[in-house]
């Protein structure tokens, strides 16, 4: 009984020192962490400035790329989950970070996306960056290609969440399918929003008094554009560190 016990206390401990250790001891030194050595300089080069125009023409979003020769047998999700924690990419109070990660023996590419932009990439949409920007390239051998494609079209879904241009952004492209629903379900939200607020008896007497623990404003409101900037994130990747943001868990993933 005793050695089980020690048995037991021993693959715990193991599984707690193995849960502990890093995803991949990947250091941010850029917004490009190339560690498959799959991208050309001048591919790093163009992705590195865009990452940097997007976090300075926004409340901090950061784009991060990595790629690694291999997962280690570790499913996909759950290490691009972890390892988006331990950069801490994107702010940190906005959680607004993207990460695109390419696992070159296991033939697989995933986009994570932090919590705050998951209403401006949802499932969906990173599906149909990977589907249209980046796998097709990788299936004609263009690695470095598909990755920047990718990553400017991620580009553009940030710029277009916080309504700015950015150059060398792609155009967002999340299909009229997918428009269509959102369009749908918000306005279901606001009619069912007003049948509810009419049988609790809500719209009577306007705006409310003070104190009522009503308001005037909506919800919420991006910073302005004035406060915009990479010192909101704690200086981005170029400075070899991200803003502290978290992971959503959503996301996509494919093979090819």
């Amino acid at each position: 009984m005793t050695r089980r016990v020690s048995l037991l206390l021993a693959l715990a401990l193991a599984a707690t020192v193995a849960f502990a250790l890093p995803a991949a001891g990947i250091e941010a030194t850029g917004y490009v962490m190339d560690e498959a050595g799959i991208i050309p300089p001048d591919v790093e080069s163009r992705i590195e400035a865009l990452s940097a125009r997007i976090e300075t023409s926004t409340p901090g979003a950061q784009i991060a790329v990595v790629t690694v020769a291999s997962l280690d047998g570790r499913p996909i999700e759950d290490y691009a989950e972890r390892l988006f924690d331990e950069l801490g990419i994107g702010a940190k109070d906005l959680d607004n970070g993207v990460l695109l990660i390419v696992a070159v023996s296991e033939r697989e590419v995933r986009i994570e996306v932090g919590y705050g932009l998951e209403g401006a990439i949802p499932d969906p949409v990173a599906g149909r960056v990977l589907d249209e920007d980046v796998i097709p390239r990788f299936r004609d051998g263009d690695m470095a290609g598909g990755i920047e494609a990718g990553h400017a079209r991620l580009a553009g879904l940030v710029a277009a969440e916080y309504e700015t241009e950015v150059e060398g952004a792609a155009e967002p492209n999340t299909g009229p399918g997918i428009g269509l629903w959102i369009v749908l379900l918000a306005v279901g939200g606001v009619i069912g929003f007003f049948i509810w607020a009419a049988k609790k008896g809500l719209l009577k007497g306007g705006g409310g008094s003070p104190g009522s623990g009503g308001s005037s404003g909506g919800g919420f409101m991006p910073p302005p554009p004035s406060t915009w900037g990479g010192s909101s994130s704690g200086g981005g990747g170029s400075s070899g560190g991200f803003g502290g943001g978290g992971s959503g868990g959503g996301g996509a993933t494919r093979g090819w």
